[in-house]
């Protein structure tokens, strides 16, 4: 969809800072994006979860869990994967060539992946990020539960898409069954929903987002994502908090 107004369900933050009013997105081309694919019934995830966690405290990155369903016959069912989340992973690895995907795997702003628990490895990717600088101007007003985001004229190298993802910044299981059966683990910054909301082609595009959507939905924050393709290198992204209405 590239021209609908979309009602989403958030209020903007942008690298940590709550906008109340008119704002560039100055800071949209340096947030980066940390994306890890885990699993409950995966046994050599708890350390990437763990390091995923720590990242999520950092203003200058957005960090995401995607649960992915594929480890399911193992013996339990994953409680907070979705077949997106798996599909989502698929699309990057046939993005880099990839023949087949594992956990936990952690993709850096859809440019390089890493396995997840090599802390060093990751680490030395996230600060060592070569995102250009986004091509157009992000403008984000509005007051009360509305937020509209302005995504201005730019030259992209192909046609990018406008994600949405909502997420829940916390969450504890008690896993009873497979690989990780007797355990508590703790999931931070979990994907619970993700829409494709427009394609971006260089034109100027236009999204109203309303927070009380989303937090009737259960989430209690979200962002948006611009990326090459479906899955390709990210240009840009926003972070937003879910709060009370004004």
């Amino acid at each position: 969809m590239t021209s609908k107004i979309l009602r989403l369900a958030c209020i903007a933050v942008l690298s940590g800072m709550l906008l109340g009013g008119p704002g560039m997105a100055q800071g949209a081309d340096q947030l980066t994006v940390v994306e890890l694919f885990t699993s409950q019934g995966c046994s050599s995830c708890p350390p990437a979860d763990r390091f995923l966690g720590e990242l999520a405290d950092r203003d200058d990155l957005l960090a995401l869990s995607w649960n992915v369903d594929y480890w399911d016959y193992l013996g339990w069912r994953d409680t907070l994967a979705r077949p997106q989340n798996t599909a989502r992973q698929k699309a990057y690895n046939r993005a880099m060539g990839k023949s087949g995907v594992y956990t936990p795997q952690m993709i850096i702003d859809g440019r390089h992946e890493v396995v997840g628990s090599r802390r060093d490895e990751a680490l030395a990717l996230i600060e060592n990020g070569q995102r250009k600088p986004f091509s157009a101007d992000l403008v984000v007003t509005g007051s009360g539960p509305v937020r509209r985001i302005e995504i201005g004229s730019g030259t992209p190298d192909t046609p990018a898409s406008v994600w949405l993802v909502g997420f829940d910044r916390d969450h504890r299981v008690h896993i009873q069954g497979g690989e990780l059966g007797g355990k508590v683990m703790r999931y931070r910054n979990v994907v619970r929903e993700s829409e494709q909301l427009a394609t971006w082609t260089g034109k100027p595009t236009v999204v109203e987002i309303d927070l009380e959507t989303m937090r009737e939905r259960g989430r209690d924050a979200c962002a948006i994502i611009i990326q090459e393709g479906d899955a390709g290198p990210i240009l840009a992204a926003l972070r937003f908090d879910v709060t009370q209405p004004e």
